[in-house]
């Protein structure tokens, strides 16, 4: 009965299931299992890069989201391929959270820092849905040739991106 329970209590905290292999490893695995990749990249140094890891990372309905959408890679910006990797996605701060199509390797989401596991759960939208991407979203904001409707997604995927700097970006809502 007690190995019932154990058992029973590991399950339940589940948290995100990270791969360890190489970035070849994880791109086939994503294709194989018809799946994005998301990335996290760390470094050693970074407090708030630990803080996720133990406080977001490891919530039960955190893994179950992730690891049903993605392949979770943790990828430290400083050794190894992470060096290149985090050039390559234009990482300039930590955490950042890179999502990429295994099919094209290219990034179609961008978020980063330490946040609640709500914004964190909401990244997912982000990179599932092309309308909501940060990559899309951004290059349509730069455009100016937006509405209301798509100016609320840009304020909230700023927001969830650990962006506070939105008040311009209200004012302009207001104005419309």
């Amino acid at each position: 009965m007690s190995m019932m329970l154990v058992l029973g209590a590991n399950a339940q905290n589940h948290g995100i299931d990270f791969f360890h292999g190489t970035w070849a490893e994880g791109v086939a695995k994503a294709k194989q299992e018809n799946k994005k990749i998301f990335i996290d990249f760390f470094t050693e140094w970074c407090g708030p890069c630990l803080n996720m890891a133990l406080t977001v990372f490891t919530l039960p309905e955190v893994g179950y989201e992730y690891n049903k959408y993605f392949v979770c890679m943790k990828i430290d910006a400083e050794k190894g391929e992470g060096v290149e990797l985090a050039k390559r996605f234009g990482v300039r701060s930590y955490p950042s959270y890179i999502f990429v199509d295994p099919a094209t390797e290219k990034m179609i989401h961008r978020s980063g820092g330490n946040k609640p596991a709500a914004d964190f759960l909401a990244d997912i939208q982000g990179a599932l849905h092309p309308e909501l991407s940060s990559v899309y979203l951004n290059e349509k904001y730069a455009s100016g040739n937006y509405d209301a409707e798509f100016l609320m997604n840009y304020i909230r995927n700023k927001k969830v991106s650990g962006s506070r700097d939105v008040k311009a970006d209200f004012d302009k809502l207001i104005a419309m």
